[in-house]
């Protein structure tokens, strides 16, 4: 298995970022690609949170939070994406 590893410095403080991390209806705020969102779960964020990304080239992705901790850590399971990346990891 393949392991992409990128990093981009921000210049805000922690709880800032991961707050906008955590809560899946937030993703369009900072990812370029992310034309919209829709919240699939109950509940914004938690193990459990799901979210269909909706892409500005048509494509979309359902995602689903399988682990977070308090060390700003989540673990994003992709699926129904046709694209050889299957977990993100932050």
């Amino acid at each position: 298995m393949s392991t992409l590893v990128s990093s981009r410095q921000i210049n805000a403080d922690i709880d800032t970022v991961w707050a906008q991390i955590v809560d899946v209806t937030l993703i369009e705020n900072w990812h370029p690609g992310v034309a919209s969102t829709e919240q699939l779960s109950a509940n914004k964020n938690g193990i459990g949170a799901a979210r269909r990304c909706n892409f500005y080239d048509g494509k979309e992705a359902v995602e689903e939070v399988v682990e977070l901790d308090n060390n700003y850590r989540i673990k994003i399971n992709i699926r129904e994406f046709k694209a050889p990346m299957k977990v993100f990891e932050s």
